[in-house]
Formats: structure tokens, C-alpha cells, sequence
């Protein structure tokens, strides 16, 4: 049975060093749970620009992809789900679905 973590930080020390979603908090949290001997891990995504309080071995300027590849390189061999962005909606991506969604929707 596979083993599935939500590997969320919390708590007024990581709210100090840049928020649950900053890169530093992720970038922990990533490797955390596959020592744990997670699976699947699922984080926030990392925002780079979120740096306050942040150890000096995090670089300070670096793109998103960057973050994105640095904490699939943390999470060693687990699979790593992100979470976070911005909103696409309710409605589905593809024609295919879209029939299906109108009829499932309570009118």
C-alpha cells in the first residue's frame, strides 16, 4: 500500500522564515517525508521571491522553474505532487467532459 504525505509546513517559526509556501519551507518539507518513507509527497508550491529569514545556503535570485527542479531534486526518489497557483474554475479543460459535467451539475 503506497504511502501518501501532505507535507505542509505550519506554525509561527516557518510563517518567520517566508510562509508555508516559501522555498525554503518547501525545499524542507520535500525531503522530510521521503525520509519518512513516503511514496507520494504533496507541497505548496515554492515561491522564490519569498525569502525572509531563509538560511544563507538558499540562493536569493532564481526563477520558478528553478525552485520547481530543486525541490524534485530534494525529494530524491519520491514521487512529488505540487499544489498551489492560480485558479483555472470549475468548468473542465476538454470538450469530452463538458458533456458530462452538464449533466452531473444540479440544476
Amino acid at each position: 500500500m503506497p504511502l501518501i504525505v501532505w507535507s505542509y509546513p505550519r506554525g509561527t517559526a516557518i510563517d518567520a522564515k517566508g510562509g508555508k509556501d516559501c522555498f525554503y519551507a518547501v525545499d524542507y518539507a520535500a525531503p522530510t517525508a521521503s525520509e519518512l518513507g513516503a511514496d507520494v509527497v504533496k507541497v505548496n508550491f515554492p515561491h522564490p521571491e519569498k525569502q525572509s529569514g531563509a538560511a544563507e545556503q538558499y540562493p536569493h535570485e532564481f526563477s520558478p522553474q528553478q525552485a520547481i527542479n530543486a525541490v524534485v531534486r530534494s525529494a530524491n526518489r519520491t514521487l512529488l505532487l505540487v499544489s498551489g497557483g492560480e485558479r483555472a474554475g470549475t468548468r473542465p479543460c476538454s470538450r469530452r467532459h463538458a458533456s458530462r459535467w452538464r449533466r452531473a451539475r444540479p440544476a
